[in-house]
Protein backbone atom coordinates (compact mmCIF):
# COMPACT_ATOMS: atom_id res chain seq x y z
CA UNK A 1 0.00 0.00 0.00
CA UNK A 2 3.23 2.33 0.99
CA UNK A 3 4.24 2.08 -2.66
CA UNK A 4 0.61 2.88 -4.33
CA UNK A 5 -0.11 5.34 -2.90
CA UNK A 6 0.28 9.52 -2.87
CA UNK A 7 0.63 12.01 -0.13
CA UNK A 8 -3.16 12.45 -0.02
CA UNK A 9 -4.10 8.65 1.21
CA UNK A 10 -3.76 7.58 4.60
CA UNK A 11 -3.52 4.20 5.92
CA UNK A 12 -4.75 2.80 8.89
CA UNK A 13 -3.54 -0.36 10.35
CA UNK A 14 -6.13 -2.23 12.87
CA UNK A 15 -4.05 -4.64 15.31
CA UNK A 16 -7.40 -6.47 16.22
CA UNK A 17 -6.03 -7.92 19.84
CA UNK A 18 -3.07 -9.46 18.67
CA UNK A 19 -0.81 -11.54 21.63
CA UNK A 20 2.02 -12.01 19.17
CA UNK A 21 4.57 -9.12 17.75
CA UNK A 22 1.67 -7.84 15.05
CA UNK A 23 1.90 -4.52 16.85
CA UNK A 24 5.59 -4.15 16.95
CA UNK A 25 6.10 -5.30 13.00
CA UNK A 26 3.03 -2.69 12.39
CA UNK A 27 5.45 -0.15 13.62
CA UNK A 28 8.54 -1.11 12.34
CA UNK A 29 7.23 -1.63 8.87
CA UNK A 30 5.74 2.11 9.08
CA UNK A 31 8.13 3.66 10.86
CA UNK A 32 9.18 7.37 9.74
CA UNK A 33 6.07 6.79 7.11
CA UNK A 34 3.34 10.21 6.89
CA UNK A 35 -0.45 9.85 7.30
CA UNK A 36 -0.17 6.36 8.54
CA UNK A 37 -1.71 5.54 11.59
CA UNK A 38 -2.88 2.45 13.83
CA UNK A 39 -5.63 1.59 15.62
CA UNK A 40 -5.84 -0.51 18.44
CA UNK A 41 -8.62 -2.59 19.09
CA UNK A 42 -8.82 -5.30 21.46
CA UNK A 43 -12.44 -6.71 20.46
CA UNK A 44 -11.78 -9.98 18.51
CA UNK A 45 -13.81 -10.20 15.12
CA UNK A 46 -13.13 -8.44 11.83
CA UNK A 47 -16.05 -6.71 11.22
CA UNK A 48 -14.51 -4.59 14.59
CA UNK A 49 -12.01 -4.30 13.32
CA UNK A 50 -13.10 -2.54 9.86
CA UNK A 51 -15.41 -0.26 12.04
CA UNK A 52 -12.72 1.42 14.52
CA UNK A 53 -10.71 1.56 11.10
CA UNK A 54 -13.05 3.67 9.57
CA UNK A 55 -14.43 5.75 12.23
CA UNK A 56 -10.76 6.66 12.94
CA UNK A 57 -10.51 8.68 9.84
CA UNK A 58 -12.83 11.26 8.24
CA UNK A 59 -11.61 10.03 4.51
CA UNK A 60 -14.67 9.98 2.24
CA UNK A 61 -13.53 7.10 0.44
CA UNK A 62 -12.36 4.10 2.51
CA UNK A 63 -10.70 1.37 0.57
CA UNK A 64 -10.58 -2.03 2.98
CA UNK A 65 -7.81 -4.62 1.99
CA UNK A 66 -6.96 -7.80 4.35
CA UNK A 67 -3.53 -8.70 6.26
CA UNK A 68 -2.71 -11.20 4.49
CA UNK A 69 -2.78 -10.50 0.95
CA UNK A 70 -0.92 -7.99 -1.73
CA UNK A 71 -2.61 -5.17 -3.48
CA UNK A 72 -1.36 -4.51 -7.31
CA UNK A 73 -0.16 -1.63 -8.95
CA UNK A 74 -2.95 0.67 -9.83
CA UNK A 75 -5.15 -0.59 -6.78
CA UNK A 76 -5.71 2.84 -4.98
CA UNK A 77 -6.79 4.73 -8.46
CA UNK A 78 -8.86 2.21 -10.00
CA UNK A 79 -11.17 2.02 -6.62
CA UNK A 80 -10.91 5.87 -6.29
CA UNK A 81 -12.38 6.46 -9.77
CA UNK A 82 -15.58 3.99 -9.59
CA UNK A 83 -16.39 4.94 -5.80
CA UNK A 84 -16.78 9.03 -8.27
CA UNK A 85 -20.28 7.53 -8.99
CA UNK A 86 -21.09 4.46 -6.81
CA UNK A 87 -21.25 3.98 -3.01
CA UNK A 88 -20.03 0.28 -2.97
CA UNK A 89 -17.01 -0.67 -5.40
CA UNK A 90 -15.87 -4.23 -5.77
CA UNK A 91 -12.53 -5.51 -7.12
CA UNK A 92 -11.16 -9.06 -8.16
CA UNK A 93 -8.98 -11.58 -6.55
CA UNK A 94 -6.06 -13.18 -8.01
CA UNK A 95 -5.09 -16.20 -5.61
CA UNK A 96 -2.13 -17.68 -5.03
CA UNK A 97 -0.45 -20.18 -2.48
CA UNK A 98 1.30 -19.62 0.68
CA UNK A 99 4.84 -18.95 -0.84
CA UNK A 100 3.42 -16.46 -3.85
CA UNK A 101 3.02 -18.50 -6.59
CA UNK A 102 -0.08 -17.36 -8.80
CA UNK A 103 -3.09 -20.57 -9.05
CA UNK A 104 -5.48 -18.49 -11.06
CA UNK A 105 -6.64 -15.53 -13.24
CA UNK A 106 -7.66 -12.55 -11.32
CA UNK A 107 -11.41 -12.39 -11.52
CA UNK A 108 -14.65 -11.04 -10.22
CA UNK A 109 -16.68 -13.04 -7.54
CA UNK A 110 -19.46 -15.26 -9.41
CA UNK A 111 -21.88 -13.71 -7.37
CA UNK A 112 -25.32 -15.50 -6.73
CA UNK A 113 -28.00 -13.87 -6.87
CA UNK A 114 -29.71 -13.54 -2.86
CA UNK A 115 -33.05 -14.54 -2.41
CA UNK A 116 -33.38 -13.55 -5.85
CA UNK A 117 -32.66 -10.00 -5.75
CA UNK A 118 -30.23 -9.56 -7.97
CA UNK A 119 -27.93 -7.96 -5.17
CA UNK A 120 -24.20 -8.37 -5.68
CA UNK A 121 -21.60 -9.13 -3.24
CA UNK A 122 -17.80 -8.22 -3.38
CA UNK A 123 -14.80 -9.87 -1.42
CA UNK A 124 -13.66 -8.17 1.75
CA UNK A 125 -10.42 -8.70 0.88
CA UNK A 126 -10.69 -5.93 -2.14
CA UNK A 127 -13.83 -3.39 -1.57
CA UNK A 128 -14.58 -0.01 -1.14
CA UNK A 129 -17.16 2.15 0.39
CA UNK A 130 -18.17 5.69 0.63
CA UNK A 131 -17.70 6.61 4.77
CA UNK A 132 -21.09 8.31 4.31
CA UNK A 133 -23.11 4.84 3.19
CA UNK A 134 -21.02 3.40 5.78
CA UNK A 135 -22.45 5.67 8.95
CA UNK A 136 -25.59 5.97 7.17
CA UNK A 137 -26.38 2.52 7.47
CA UNK A 138 -24.41 1.75 10.84
CA UNK A 139 -21.35 0.36 9.52
CA UNK A 140 -20.40 -3.46 9.45
CA UNK A 141 -22.59 -5.76 12.18
CA UNK A 142 -20.19 -6.46 14.83
CA UNK A 143 -21.24 -10.02 15.85
CA UNK A 144 -20.83 -11.55 12.39
CA UNK A 145 -17.69 -13.31 12.10
CA UNK A 146 -16.52 -16.26 10.10
CA UNK A 147 -16.95 -16.57 5.89
CA UNK A 148 -18.69 -13.91 4.51
CA UNK A 149 -18.76 -11.57 7.19
CA UNK A 150 -18.59 -8.67 4.66
CA UNK A 151 -21.70 -9.91 2.99
CA UNK A 152 -24.07 -8.89 5.21
CA UNK A 153 -22.77 -5.02 4.80
CA UNK A 154 -23.08 -5.03 1.24
CA UNK A 155 -26.35 -6.36 1.12
CA UNK A 156 -27.64 -4.47 3.42
CA UNK A 157 -26.65 -1.11 2.28
CA UNK A 158 -28.10 -1.93 -1.42
CA UNK A 159 -31.79 -2.48 0.17
CA UNK A 160 -30.97 0.86 1.64
CA UNK A 161 -30.73 2.40 -1.52
CA UNK A 162 -26.90 2.58 -1.91
CA UNK A 163 -25.46 1.99 -5.14
CA UNK A 164 -22.79 -0.49 -6.63
CA UNK A 165 -20.36 -1.28 -9.07
CA UNK A 166 -17.49 -3.43 -10.58
CA UNK A 167 -14.28 -2.61 -10.74
CA UNK A 168 -12.08 -5.40 -12.20
CA UNK A 169 -8.62 -3.89 -12.91
CA UNK A 170 -8.50 -3.36 -9.40
CA UNK A 171 -6.38 -6.50 -8.18
CA UNK A 172 -5.56 -8.24 -4.92
CA UNK A 173 -3.22 -10.99 -4.50
CA UNK A 174 -5.57 -13.21 -2.28
CA UNK A 175 -3.56 -15.92 -0.30
CA UNK A 176 -5.66 -19.50 -0.26
CA UNK A 177 -5.51 -21.77 2.60
CA UNK A 178 -4.05 -25.27 2.61
CA UNK A 179 -7.46 -26.81 1.34
CA UNK A 180 -8.79 -23.94 -0.88
CA UNK A 181 -12.34 -26.16 -1.20
CA UNK A 182 -13.20 -26.91 1.75
CA UNK A 183 -12.60 -23.44 3.20
CA UNK A 184 -15.00 -22.47 0.06
CA UNK A 185 -17.14 -24.92 1.79
CA UNK A 186 -17.19 -23.49 5.28
CA UNK A 187 -17.02 -19.78 3.67
CA UNK A 188 -20.26 -20.64 1.67
CA UNK A 189 -21.97 -22.26 4.70
CA UNK A 190 -20.94 -18.73 7.24
CA UNK A 191 -21.74 -17.06 4.91
CA UNK A 192 -25.34 -18.37 3.87
CA UNK A 193 -26.25 -18.47 7.55
CA UNK A 194 -24.72 -14.97 8.51
CA UNK A 195 -27.32 -13.60 5.33
CA UNK A 196 -30.19 -14.77 7.38
CA UNK A 197 -30.79 -11.73 9.23
CA UNK A 198 -30.62 -9.90 6.24
CA UNK A 199 -34.05 -11.67 4.56
CA UNK A 200 -36.02 -10.25 7.35
CA UNK A 201 -34.25 -6.48 6.99
CA UNK A 202 -35.42 -6.92 3.16
CA UNK A 203 -38.54 -8.31 3.85
CA UNK A 204 -39.33 -4.84 6.02
CA UNK A 205 -38.88 -2.64 2.53
CA UNK A 206 -41.06 -4.67 0.63
CA UNK A 207 -38.26 -7.15 -1.23
CA UNK A 208 -40.26 -10.03 -2.28
CA UNK A 209 -40.41 -13.54 -0.04
CA UNK A 210 -38.29 -16.08 -0.24
CA UNK A 211 -40.58 -18.97 -2.16
CA UNK A 212 -38.71 -22.04 -1.29
CA UNK A 213 -40.58 -22.36 2.13
CA UNK A 214 -42.80 -24.75 0.80
CA UNK A 215 -40.49 -26.64 -1.42
CA UNK A 216 -38.15 -27.32 1.74
CA UNK A 217 -40.93 -28.66 4.18
CA UNK A 218 -42.37 -30.89 1.75
CA UNK A 219 -39.02 -32.47 0.88
CA UNK A 220 -38.19 -32.88 4.28
CA UNK A 221 -41.19 -34.61 5.07
CA UNK A 222 -40.60 -36.66 1.86
CA UNK A 223 -36.84 -37.37 2.72
CA UNK A 224 -37.44 -38.57 6.57
CA UNK A 225 -37.96 -41.61 5.77
CA UNK A 226 -34.86 -42.22 3.63
CA UNK A 227 -33.02 -40.61 6.61
CA UNK A 228 -32.17 -43.84 8.38
CA UNK A 229 -30.83 -45.47 5.06
CA UNK A 230 -28.57 -42.90 3.38
CA UNK A 231 -25.99 -40.71 4.53
CA UNK A 232 -27.00 -38.37 1.75
CA UNK A 233 -30.23 -37.99 2.32
CA UNK A 234 -29.79 -37.28 6.16
CA UNK A 235 -27.30 -34.87 5.08
CA UNK A 236 -30.04 -32.84 2.48
CA UNK A 237 -32.84 -33.20 5.16
CA UNK A 238 -30.46 -31.41 7.67
CA UNK A 239 -29.38 -28.74 5.23
CA UNK A 240 -32.83 -27.88 4.53
CA UNK A 241 -33.89 -28.15 8.10
CA UNK A 242 -31.02 -25.31 8.72
CA UNK A 243 -32.03 -23.14 6.59
CA UNK A 244 -35.34 -22.79 7.71
CA UNK A 245 -34.44 -22.57 11.40
CA UNK A 246 -31.64 -20.15 10.58
CA UNK A 247 -34.05 -18.09 8.75
CA UNK A 248 -36.35 -18.10 11.92
CA UNK A 249 -33.48 -17.27 13.87
CA UNK A 250 -32.49 -14.15 11.84
CA UNK A 251 -36.09 -12.71 13.20
CA UNK A 252 -34.27 -11.46 16.14
CA UNK A 253 -33.16 -8.57 14.27
CA UNK A 254 -36.68 -7.22 13.26
CA UNK A 255 -37.68 -5.01 16.32
CA UNK A 256 -34.14 -3.25 16.35
CA UNK A 257 -34.48 -2.74 12.44
CA UNK A 258 -37.92 -1.67 12.75
CA UNK A 259 -36.84 1.00 15.45
CA UNK A 260 -33.96 2.12 12.90
CA UNK A 261 -36.45 2.36 9.89
CA UNK A 262 -38.85 4.33 11.99
CA UNK A 263 -36.39 7.27 12.69
CA UNK A 264 -34.58 7.17 9.52
CA UNK A 265 -37.61 6.71 7.25
CA UNK A 266 -35.71 5.61 4.22
CA UNK A 267 -37.14 5.68 0.20
CA UNK A 268 -37.76 2.61 -0.59
CA UNK A 269 -35.26 0.86 -3.66
CA UNK A 270 -36.20 -0.27 -7.10
CA UNK A 271 -37.54 -3.85 -7.28
CA UNK A 272 -39.22 -6.12 -9.81
CA UNK A 273 -42.15 -7.55 -7.82
CA UNK A 274 -44.06 -10.28 -9.78
CA UNK A 275 -47.64 -10.04 -10.86
CA UNK A 276 -50.59 -11.70 -11.90
CA UNK A 277 -50.22 -10.07 -15.50
CA UNK A 278 -46.76 -11.18 -15.75
CA UNK A 279 -47.95 -15.30 -14.69
CA UNK A 280 -50.73 -15.08 -17.54
CA UNK A 281 -48.19 -12.94 -20.06
CA UNK A 282 -44.96 -16.03 -19.14
CA UNK A 283 -47.68 -18.82 -20.99
CA UNK A 284 -47.44 -16.60 -24.17
CA UNK A 285 -43.43 -15.60 -23.69
CA UNK A 286 -41.82 -19.02 -23.28
CA UNK A 287 -43.88 -20.56 -26.19
CA UNK A 288 -41.65 -18.04 -28.31
CA UNK A 289 -37.90 -19.36 -29.17
CA UNK A 290 -34.90 -18.36 -27.20
CA UNK A 291 -32.56 -18.60 -24.13
CA UNK A 292 -34.59 -15.82 -21.64
CA UNK A 293 -35.35 -17.35 -18.47
CA UNK A 294 -38.53 -16.64 -16.39
CA UNK A 295 -36.85 -14.40 -13.90
CA UNK A 296 -35.23 -12.54 -16.75
CA UNK A 297 -38.26 -12.20 -18.93
CA UNK A 298 -39.54 -10.77 -15.67
CA UNK A 299 -37.32 -8.20 -15.17
CA UNK A 300 -37.78 -7.10 -18.74
CA UNK A 301 -41.56 -7.19 -18.45
CA UNK A 302 -41.85 -4.96 -15.37
CA UNK A 303 -39.25 -2.37 -16.60
CA UNK A 304 -41.93 -2.34 -19.62
CA UNK A 305 -44.98 -1.64 -17.37
CA UNK A 306 -42.94 1.24 -15.34
CA UNK A 307 -41.82 3.15 -18.93
CA UNK A 308 -43.35 6.56 -18.66
CA UNK A 309 -45.58 8.00 -21.25
CA UNK A 310 -43.80 9.29 -24.32
CA UNK A 311 -40.83 6.79 -23.78
CA UNK A 312 -39.76 4.15 -26.49
CA UNK A 313 -38.06 0.68 -25.79
CA UNK A 314 -35.07 -0.53 -28.14
CA UNK A 315 -34.17 -3.85 -27.65
CA UNK A 316 -30.57 -4.51 -29.50
CA UNK A 317 -30.66 -8.59 -30.25
CA UNK A 318 -33.98 -10.09 -30.89
CA UNK A 319 -33.58 -13.41 -32.28
CA UNK A 320 -36.97 -15.66 -32.87
CA UNK A 321 -38.66 -12.82 -30.52
CA UNK A 322 -38.23 -14.24 -26.63
CA UNK A 323 -37.52 -11.04 -25.09
CA UNK A 324 -39.51 -8.81 -27.74
CA UNK A 325 -42.26 -10.73 -26.56
CA UNK A 326 -41.60 -9.79 -22.75
CA UNK A 327 -41.33 -6.01 -23.65
CA UNK A 328 -43.96 -5.96 -25.63
CA UNK A 329 -46.82 -7.37 -23.50
CA UNK A 330 -45.30 -5.68 -19.98
CA UNK A 331 -45.60 -2.35 -21.98
CA UNK A 332 -49.75 -3.60 -22.69
CA UNK A 333 -48.50 -2.79 -26.33
CA UNK A 334 -49.16 0.77 -25.88
CA UNK A 335 -45.51 2.11 -26.05
CA UNK A 336 -43.37 1.20 -29.61
CA UNK A 337 -40.38 -1.58 -29.09
CA UNK A 338 -38.02 -1.38 -31.54
CA UNK A 339 -36.49 -4.49 -31.96
CA UNK A 340 -33.18 -4.10 -34.25
CA UNK A 341 -31.16 -7.24 -35.67
CA UNK A 342 -30.13 -8.10 -39.08
CA UNK A 343 -31.30 -11.43 -38.56
CA UNK A 344 -28.06 -12.53 -40.81
CA UNK A 345 -28.83 -16.48 -39.96
CA UNK A 346 -26.57 -17.72 -37.31
CA UNK A 347 -26.32 -21.36 -35.40
CA UNK A 348 -28.81 -23.02 -32.75
CA UNK A 349 -27.41 -25.11 -30.24
CA UNK A 350 -31.44 -25.97 -30.02
CA UNK A 351 -31.16 -27.05 -33.86
CA UNK A 352 -28.25 -28.86 -34.15
CA UNK A 353 -26.04 -25.88 -35.25
CA UNK A 354 -27.80 -25.55 -38.48
CA UNK A 355 -28.41 -22.18 -39.68
CA UNK A 356 -32.32 -20.62 -38.56
CA UNK A 357 -34.27 -18.17 -40.54
CA UNK A 358 -34.62 -16.30 -37.29
CA UNK A 359 -36.46 -13.50 -39.05
CA UNK A 360 -39.14 -15.57 -40.54
CA UNK A 361 -39.96 -17.09 -36.50
CA UNK A 362 -40.20 -13.72 -35.28
CA UNK A 363 -42.70 -12.07 -37.90
CA UNK A 364 -44.68 -15.44 -36.96
CA UNK A 365 -44.22 -14.79 -33.35
CA UNK A 366 -44.68 -11.17 -33.56
CA UNK A 367 -48.33 -11.81 -35.47
CA UNK A 368 -49.11 -15.02 -33.19
CA UNK A 369 -49.47 -12.59 -30.52
CA UNK A 370 -50.62 -9.62 -32.28
CA UNK A 371 -47.90 -7.47 -31.20
CA UNK A 372 -48.63 -4.16 -33.08
CA UNK A 373 -46.70 -1.83 -31.11
CA UNK A 374 -43.60 -4.01 -31.98
CA UNK A 375 -41.15 -1.81 -35.00
CA UNK A 376 -39.43 -4.50 -36.78
CA UNK A 377 -35.64 -3.27 -37.64
CA UNK A 378 -33.84 -5.39 -39.54
CA UNK A 379 -30.18 -3.88 -39.73
CA UNK A 380 -27.13 -3.47 -37.83
CA UNK A 381 -27.22 -1.73 -34.52
CA UNK A 382 -25.35 0.96 -35.75
CA UNK A 383 -26.97 1.66 -38.56
CA UNK A 384 -30.68 1.80 -37.37
CA UNK A 385 -29.21 4.33 -34.61
CA UNK A 386 -27.99 6.61 -37.28
CA UNK A 387 -31.32 7.18 -38.44
CA UNK A 388 -33.43 6.99 -35.67
CA UNK A 389 -36.30 9.59 -35.38
CA UNK A 390 -38.37 8.14 -32.67
CA UNK A 391 -38.84 9.25 -29.31
CA UNK A 392 -36.48 9.34 -26.80
CA UNK A 393 -35.45 5.78 -25.59
CA UNK A 394 -36.39 5.21 -22.12
CA UNK A 395 -35.62 1.08 -22.01
CA UNK A 396 -32.29 0.25 -24.10
CA UNK A 397 -31.25 -3.92 -24.06
CA UNK A 398 -28.46 -4.79 -25.74
CA UNK A 399 -28.18 -8.71 -26.42
CA UNK A 400 -26.38 -8.53 -29.85
CA UNK A 401 -23.19 -9.56 -30.10
CA UNK A 402 -21.26 -10.60 -27.14
CA UNK A 403 -17.98 -8.84 -28.03
CA UNK A 404 -16.67 -6.28 -26.25
CA UNK A 405 -15.97 -3.85 -28.78
CA UNK A 406 -19.81 -4.92 -30.24
CA UNK A 407 -21.13 -3.88 -26.90
CA UNK A 408 -19.46 -0.63 -26.57
CA UNK A 409 -20.57 -0.07 -30.27
CA UNK A 410 -23.83 -0.86 -29.60
CA UNK A 411 -24.28 1.54 -26.14
CA UNK A 412 -22.23 4.25 -27.93
CA UNK A 413 -24.65 4.38 -30.97
CA UNK A 414 -27.60 4.99 -29.06
CA UNK A 415 -26.86 6.76 -25.84
CA UNK A 416 -27.26 10.10 -27.91
CA UNK A 417 -31.13 8.90 -28.25
CA UNK A 418 -31.55 8.05 -24.15
CA UNK A 419 -33.95 10.05 -22.24
CA UNK A 420 -32.70 11.46 -18.89
CA UNK A 421 -33.35 8.71 -16.31
CA UNK A 422 -33.07 6.08 -18.91
CA UNK A 423 -32.73 2.32 -17.82
CA UNK A 424 -29.84 0.57 -19.31
CA UNK A 425 -29.78 -3.73 -19.54
CA UNK A 426 -27.24 -6.04 -20.87
CA UNK A 427 -27.29 -9.36 -21.12
CA UNK A 428 -25.13 -12.67 -21.05
CA UNK A 429 -23.66 -10.35 -17.86
CA UNK A 430 -21.11 -13.14 -16.77
CA UNK A 431 -19.02 -13.01 -20.23
CA UNK A 432 -15.79 -11.75 -19.86
CA UNK A 433 -15.59 -9.59 -22.87
CA UNK A 434 -19.04 -8.42 -21.71
CA UNK A 435 -17.85 -7.79 -17.93
CA UNK A 436 -15.29 -5.98 -19.83
CA UNK A 437 -17.74 -3.45 -21.67
CA UNK A 438 -19.56 -2.68 -18.81
CA UNK A 439 -16.58 -1.88 -16.82
CA UNK A 440 -15.53 -0.03 -19.24
CA UNK A 441 -19.14 2.19 -20.24
CA UNK A 442 -19.60 2.11 -15.93
CA UNK A 443 -19.08 6.26 -15.82
CA UNK A 444 -22.00 6.63 -18.59
CA UNK A 445 -24.23 4.38 -17.05
CA UNK A 446 -27.05 5.24 -14.52
CA UNK A 447 -25.91 4.57 -10.94
CA UNK A 448 -28.05 1.64 -9.52
CA UNK A 449 -26.89 -1.84 -10.37
CA UNK A 450 -28.54 -4.75 -9.94
CA UNK A 451 -27.62 -8.38 -11.36
CA UNK A 452 -30.62 -10.80 -11.86
CA UNK A 453 -29.27 -13.88 -13.68
CA UNK A 454 -27.71 -13.40 -16.23
CA UNK A 455 -28.76 -10.04 -16.90
CA UNK A 456 -26.83 -6.38 -15.66
CA UNK A 457 -29.93 -4.06 -15.07
CA UNK A 458 -28.70 -0.01 -14.31
CA UNK A 459 -31.45 1.96 -13.36
CA UNK A 460 -31.69 5.54 -11.38
CA UNK A 461 -31.66 5.07 -7.02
Amino acid sequence: VLNDRDDSVELVLVDNGSTDATLDVMQAATAGEDRVRIVLEPRRGVNRARNAGIAATDAPLVLLCDADDEIEPGWIDELVKHLAFADLVGGALRPVNHHGELTGEAALPDTRTCFDWGLPNPWGANCGVRRAAWARIGGFEADISGGGDEEEFFVRAQIDGATFTWAESAIVRYTQRDDPQAHGRLRWRESWRNLNRVYWIGRLRGWPRDGQVIEDVVKCSLLLPLAPFSSHWRWVLRWRATRRWQRLRGLRCVPRELGRRVASRPDPPSRFPATLRFRRDWRRIRDVGGALTRAEALVLHTLAAQMPPGRAIVEIGSWEGRSTTALALGCRRDRPVHAVDPHTGGMSLVEKNLPVDSLTHFRRNMARWRLDNVVEVVERSVDAAAHYDGPPVGLLFIDGWHSTEAVLEDFGSWAPHLAPGATVVFHDRRLPEVRAAISRLRPALPRRLLEISDLAVFVDP
